[in-house]
């Protein structure tokens, strides 16, 4: 269930670009705010939009592991 301040946020955007910069910014919030109680994260790409799940994580607390 999606909690009624998220429904009321993304209700106030006015532009298809501003629900999608609102967007962004809950999932990074989200993460955020559950990162210290898990081990590790997904996000997806929505309909191949490798751009969106880039800009969820460079705004988010993530580092990006890297190998070597």
């Amino acid at each position: 269930m999606v909690p009624r301040e998220i429904l009321d946020r993304m209700a106030r955007c006015r532009t298809r670009e501003e629900g999608h910069r609102t967007g962004i910014e809950i999932a990074r919030e989200t993460i955020e705010r559950i990162l210290p109680r898990v081990s590790g994260l997904q996000v997806s790409a929505p309909f191949g939009k490798v751009e969106t799940a880039l800009a969820v994580l460079g705004k988010s607390a993530v580092e990006i592991p890297r190998d070597g």
